[in-house]
């Protein structure tokens, strides 16, 4: 975390003096080529140094981000130089595929450093955690991600329980919580569900899927 937020605050600083006479454009990451360098923002094409040395690296950039490109603009084509990009805002990590969205980002990692912890009760994640000054800025920056998505989630099943918590008391008192079995149960039931629970599962249905 520290490391992601002395890079903001470092190119915050040096982009103004540094990139003074390019222009620049906000959009999201699309067709993203790691291997050409290249990708598009905002329906414009750049290539990139690999390191980016001024803003966020690209092997740290993933579809879906957005991005501030700053760049000169091609005058013998499409595609423009990028002089930087910053990361603006992270792409969205939705819940279900978050433990393999993690797996994958900090694979190197756990080769490394966690290749002999048993998987289970949270021991990988542990192991990340552990070994948190050694890994990747695309490692870390995708814990920093599914621990926000995670605190979301806690939160908005916090907020469902406790507005629909008649409705599950008179509706899902058989059912076994766990592995989403009372959300399913509300929505089996949703034409009988109190107002308060019906905008809470509708709030919560939003915000999880």
């Amino acid at each position: 975390m520290q490391r992601l937020l002395g890079l903001a605050a470092a190119t915050a600083l040096t982009l103004s003096a540094t990139l003074a006479h390019a222009d620049s454009v906000t959009g999201y990451v699309t067709n993203i080529n790691s291997t050409q360098n290249r990708l598009e923002v905002g329906g414009k094409l750049f290539n990139a140094a690999a390191n980016n040395t001024v803003g966020t690296p690209l092997d740290e950039i993933r579809e879906g981000d957005k991005v501030t490109v700053a760049y000169t603009q091609s005058t013998s084509g499409p595609v423009s130089f990028a002089h930087s990009i910053t990361m603006v805002e992270p792409a969205p990590v939705t819940l279900t595929p978050l433990a393999e969205y993690v797996t994958q980002a900090c694979e190197t990692e756990l080769k490394t450093y966690c290749s002999e912890v048993i998987p289970g009760q949270s021991r990988l994640l542990a192991c990340l955690y552990a070994n948190g000054e050694k890994l990747s800025g695309q490692c870390e920056t995708a814990l920093y991600q599914a621990a926000s998505v995670l605190d979301r989630a806690i939160g908005t099943v916090a907020y469902l329980a406790d507005q629909c918590r008649n409705d599950i008391d008179s509706l899902c008192a058989s059912v076994s919580p766990g592995q989403g079995r009372i959300v399913q149960c509300l929505a089996d039931h949703k034409d009988a569900l109190t107002p308060s629970c019906t905008q809470a599962f509708r709030t919560a249905r939003a915000q999880i899927e």
